[in-house]
């Protein structure tokens, strides 16, 4: 067995020791983890593994996960959660764990496909429309005993805000609008969104926004945006909007620790985009502290219920990723002397093919061959939803060999709406 020693802290993981790549197919690999004082007392507990959009689970007591087979990626993503009864909600932080594919003959694990956030949303509404929920059933009772029992799901990504991928305390637009917050847009120059605080300064007429992706499967459905603040610096002149092609409806947003909500009926028309979004309507700068946002089918807002970590950051990985340094070793071979090539599993699949950013060039990529090469260009070769084959392109290489590259810096792919 290989020891990989892994430190929770504040359910975060982090490894302690750094340890070679896992090599797919092998199964005897122990993760032992040292968890902190809240996950003493929970005995039962199931790791997820995620490998280019599918995954498996596997349940362990104790401070010890022996890995299954792992299919051939460069990296898995694992997560750790409480499985000892509902009241019970430990959920640690993901970790991505290099790998190495390997060359065995043997067939390799097959892990289940990831629960698409589409088809699992619409099958939540068509239960809606159909009936079978608590929602329609309760057609005769009042909208508060409805909103009290019954959590739609939320439309919306990130609602409360626990996935912030890019990294940054402060954003800042340039140019029209900038992502912060995975899956939210901030307009204006003027505007900011302090991660550090949770708090958003709007400037006249500025937007913090969330455009929906299958926005016209949303087409003749009653939709309610509902919102709740923690802090807000003016009573008057910040509204909460659902608005989609031609058209919008909005309510405003007077207080902090209260529930706003408005309810608008998507036309049947062709739509171009259905967006949610709080907006300043004022001439002065207004702050306030988001606990929620949440957009669901109905004319009534029903309690706010956050989806797994795990599930939540798989979801908003399908429009953006970041790879860090840390973690950035990719097999792969010489395509020819002056060309290597190297394919990278996403952790799940994406939207649509991203696009590809270097955050410091090419000067610290580096390319392990028997000697270490920097490549005077790197580039995607080419792309799909679930992975990217990058080139490298240097002199020196022998063809048909296998060989390493590295990234010294953070790589990113983005699949967003724009």
């Amino acid at each position: 067995m290989i020891n990989l020693k892994i430190y929770e802290e504040n359910n975060n993981l982090i490894f302690k020791e750094n340890y070679p790549p896992i090599v797919c197919g092998n199964s005897n690999y122990e993760i032992t983890f040292e968890f902190g004082s809240d996950w003493q007392s929970v005995s039962d507990k199931t790791a997820i593994i995620i490998v280019g959009g599918k995954k498996t689970t596997k349940d362990f007591s104790g401070s010890t996960l022996t890995l299954p087979a792992i299919p051939n990626c460069n990296n898995f993503m694992l997560i750790i959660f409480s499985s000892e009864g509902e009241t019970t909600r430990l959920v640690s932080s993901p970790i991505e764990i290099e790998a190495t594919p390997t060359s065995y003959a043997e067939s390799l694990p097959e892990f289940a496909p990831l629960t698409t956030y589409v088809s699992e949303l619409l099958t939540k509404i068509n239960n809606l429309i159909n009936g079978t929920t608590k929602v329609k059933n309760a057609e005769s009772a009042d909208s508060a005993t409805i909103a009290k029992n019954v959590s739609n799901p939320n439309l919306l990504l990130n609602g409360d805000f626990r996935i912030n991928q890019r990294g940054k305390d402060t954003y800042t637009p340039k140019g029209s609008f900038t992502y912060c917050y995975d899956r939210w847009r901030l307009w204006n120059a003027n505007s900011q969104v302090n991660t550090l605080t949770k708090t958003i300064s709007l400037a006249q007429n500025d937007i913090f926004d969330q455009a929906i992706e299958d926005y016209n499967s949303l087409q003749g459905k009653q939709l309610t945006a509902s919102c709740k603040l923690t802090s807000l610096s003016a009573s008057s002149g910040l509204v909460l909007s659902i608005v989609w092609t031609g058209g919008g409806k909005n309510v405003a947003i007077t207080s902090a620790d209260q529930i706003f909500q408005v309810t608008a009926t998507i036309p049947t028309t062709q739509l171009a985009t259905v967006r949610v979004y709080i907006q300043n309507t004022t001439s002065a700068n207004i702050s306030f502290s988001p606990e929620y946002i949440k957009l669901e089918v109905g004319a009534v807002a029903t309690a706010y219920s956050p989806r797994p970590y795990a599930e939540e950051l798989a979801l908003c990985q399908r429009y953006y990723f970041k790879l860090l340094q840390t973690n950035a070793v990719l097999t792969g071979f010489a395509f020819s002397t002056t060309e290597a090539r190297s394919f990278f599993n996403f952790p799940c699949e994406m939207r649509i093919s991203p696009t590809f950013t270097l955050s410091q060039g090419t000067s610290s990529c580096k390319i392990y061959q028997g000697s270490i090469l920097t490549p005077s260009a790197v580039s995607v070769h080419s792309f799909n939803k679930i992975g990217v084959n990058i080139s490298f392109i240097s002199s020196g290489l022998t063809i048909n060999m296998p060989l390493a590259c590295r990234f010294l810096q953070i790589v990113e792919f983005d699949a967003e709406i724009y």
